[in-house]
């Protein structure tokens, strides 16, 4: 074998010592031998011993200027310490020997990716592969390229491409796995990495995958051990710290989520994907300025990343930024089309926007893309229950819970819909069943407290909501409305002058305390009809202004037998503070209840008419318009039919932030236009409902 044959089998073979080795013998014969110094070259550029490397292989491109590997070498150490320009200096220069150098045009299309010109290192690259289409690597590049397009599928048909000519190749096993977790093909994923860990046990990068892919599946205590054994491995990787942000993010761990997410962001300052999940865990930490200002952050650097633009908007959601929300949503989903996260959210905006049509139209199509996230069902069941489909709500919670059997949240949104129902029982079982899951959910047993049938069951829920979360406001001050229910206001009296004085829950306990009377109280809106109902003039009919889909009219009429019911049934005729004109729209069906008598437009247009015939005497009139410009008309309108005896019954009279320029406004200005005064006998404080007797009709 001859001295260069021997040399290129060593250098081929990675034995590399050795190759330096003969490559010296060589040289110390024959001074001036340019394939010797060309191999030391490589040879030293492989043990990382750069200025060395680099210094041979100038020697040896001195004494050849024809070959191309020699100046591909040299790019190649300039590339290595990031010295683009240089390296693309030599790289050209390499092409300017042989035009169709594969080796060359691959590492121009490396150092473009490098760059961020992905765009640009696809042509450079294709071509590599089409002048060698046999070497394993400039395939597994193209697919890296792609990958970091967005192509997936395209990175899939590479990578695969290059493991055919090259099984063993690991880092081509490790991009494979990542290719199929961008295609949301999780156990391919997995199984691809493990193979690329088989072949290459200790690389950090590929365990920082793995930790990736075990968040995914939900595996976090796996997810949480690859990714602290890739920190062992490599301390300062950012992308290991950031994915450990996520998982501690995941398991609930807010501040070690956060440190995690800082460490990276300190290694590496400009990582979009980093500053996007730091505004995440901001938005959770309930720190929504840091969020955003993050999350801004982020799409400096990255103008176009639809994931920090969802992100965008669901903080936007949270600060009350509707429209900045949809807008940011939309963009997101112009960008990718087919994100079921980003129609989930989407949905939810729509609905808070009061345009339920759109949120389920969206929603479904979220759940076309991904028909198994519980928490899609959950929230399409909310949208239902928004308009009073009630059966519509049910069979979405129902769906949730077959794929998430454990979902607290899902039992805790049964327990809601039934209490809407009136399914008083099954609201409860559902309530408590979401607490025996989910121990300390708060919000649980804050609505168990709405489902209490006495001041001590009451009191006993508030208590147990404030052992869970001792920060939730509502649950506090309203412990000091049940305690002077029962006679003792010393804690309310408290809070009326402490900084939550003007919360709108204070403001009504407040309006409560000075009554010269105390109420009956009631924790659910049934118990106050019920109780109303018993003490009405049963022989006469009820009255409703605001029907929407009957639920309250068909459970008063069991009593009554008779009711008139008014309403557009075409929603709200305008806007209620941030609540759209149009919601609550039953969509122009009128309830058919046997005993009702409905009448169907705006009360500005059917009242002067209905009430220019006389009418029966009201056992109760049930207000639940909501508006003040409504609410008054009918007052104005009805006046007639209220004598003394007459309850009435207000359903958004208080609690609400703009409470006292609503019904509360509206029975306050009718009393004073006629030299009226009320008496209030009931009152819920969780349905926002009062019930009074006007004095002097």
């Amino acid at each position: 074998m001859t001295d260069l044959a021997a040399i290129k089998e060593l250098s081929a073979v990675g034995r590399h010592q050795e190759c330096l080795q003969a490559c010296q013998n060589v040289l110390q014969r024959d001074p001036e031998e340019a394939f010797a110094y060309k191999y030391a070259g490589k040879s030293l550029l492989a043990l990382g011993q750069l200025e060395k490397a680099h210094q041979c292989l100038a020697k040896a491109h001195q004494l050849d200027q024809t070959d191309p590997e020699t100046a591909k070498d040299i790019g190649n150490c300039f590339k290595s310490t990031q010295n683009y320009a240089e390296a693309i200096k030599a790289y050209k220069y390499a092409l300017s020997i042989d035009p169709n150098y594969a080796p060359a045009l691959n590492n121009l299309g490396l150092i473009a990716k490098e760059k961020g010109d992905l765009q640009g290192a696809v042509p450079l690259v294709k071509k590599a592969v089409e002048i060698d289409p046999t070497f394993a690597p400039f395939h597994m590049n193209l697919g890296g390229i792609y990958k970091d397009l967005g192509k997936s599928n395209l990175a899939l048909i590479s990578t695969l491409k290059s493991l055919e000519l090259n099984q063993d190749n690991a880092n081509a096993h490790l991009n494979l796995g990542g290719i199929y977790k961008d295609l949301g093909n999780l156990d391919q994923a997995l199984d691809s990495t493990l193979k690329s860990l088989k072949l290459k046990p200790d690389n950090p990068d590929a365990l920082t995958n793995l930790g990736g892919i075990y968040k995914d599946l939900g595996n976090l205590d796996q997810a949480l051990a690859s990714t602290l054994k890739s920190l062992e491995l490599k301390p300062d990787n950012p992308d290991a710290h950031l994915n450990l942000g996520g998982i501690y993010k995941d398991l609930g761990n807010l501040d070690q989520a956060l440190t995690s997410t800082l460490k990276s962001l300190e290694l590496k300052t400009d990582n979009p994907n980093a500053l996007t999940n730091l505004g995440l865990i901001y938005k959770d930490l309930g720190n929504l300025d840091q969020a955003l200002a993050s999350t801004l952050k982020s799409l400096e650097l990255k103008a176009d990343n639809p994931g920090s633009l969802m992100n965008l908007g669901l903080i936007y959601k949270e600060r009350g930024n509707l429209d900045q929300a949809l807008a940011s949503t939309l963009k997101s989903l112009e960008l990718k089309a087919d994100n079921p996260g980003a129609l989930m959210n989407l949905g939810l905006i729509y609905k808070d926007l009061g345009n339920h049509d759109l949120a389920i139209e969206v929603t479904l199509k979220s759940l076309e893309l991904k028909d198994d996230n519980s928490d899609v069902y959950i929230n399409l069941a909310g949208i239902y229950q928004d308009q009073a489909k009630y059966d519509l709500a049910i069979n979405s919670i129902l769906k949730s819970l077959e794929l998430n059997p454990d979902n607290a949240n899902a039992y805790m949104n049964l327990g809601i819909v039934f209490e809407a129902q009136g399914k008083l029982d099954q609201a409860k079982e559902a309530t408590l069943k979401s607490l025996e899951l989910k121990p300390d959910l708060a919000s649980a047993a804050w609505n168990l407290y709405g489902l209490a049938n006495s001041i001590e069951e009451a009191e006993e829920r508030i208590n147990q909501c404030l052992e869970i979360d001792e920060t939730y406001l509502e649950a506090k001050l309203t412990l000091g409305a049940l305690k002077y229910h029962q006679g003792d206001p010393s804690l309310l009296k408290d809070i009326l002058i402490s900084k939550h004085k003007d919360h709108s829950h204070a403001r009504s306990f407040r309006w409560a305390l000075d009554l010269p009377e105390i109420p009956k109280l009631f924790f659910h809106r049934w118990a106050l009809f019920d109780s109303m109902m018993d003490e009405s003039k049963k022989d006469r009919p009820f009255y409703e202004f605001g029907v929407w889909r009957g639920i309250s009219f068909k459970y008063l009429i069991n009593t009554f037998k008779e009711g008139y019911g008014f309403d557009t049934f075409e929603g709200l005729p305008e806007d209620w503070h941030n609540t759209k004109g149009g919601a609550y729209s039953a969509e122009g069906i009128i309830p058919q209840v046997d005993g009702g008598i409905f009448i169907e437009g705006k009360f500005e247009n059917t009242l002067p008419i209905f009430f220019s015939k006389p009418r029966p005497i009201a056992s109760i009139i049930n207000f639940d318009a909501d508006l003040y410009s409504s609410t008054l008309c009918a007052l104005n309108h009805s006046k007639a039919i209220i004598d003394e005896h007459t309850i009435l019954i207000f359903d958004e009279f208080i609690i609400n932030e703009n409470w006292e320029q609503d019904e509360y406004k509206a029975l306050n200005e009718f009393c004073s236009q006629n030299k009226l005064s009320y008496q209030v006998i009931a009152i819920s404080y969780f349905s926002k409902q009062v019930a009074v007797k006007l004095i002097g009709i």
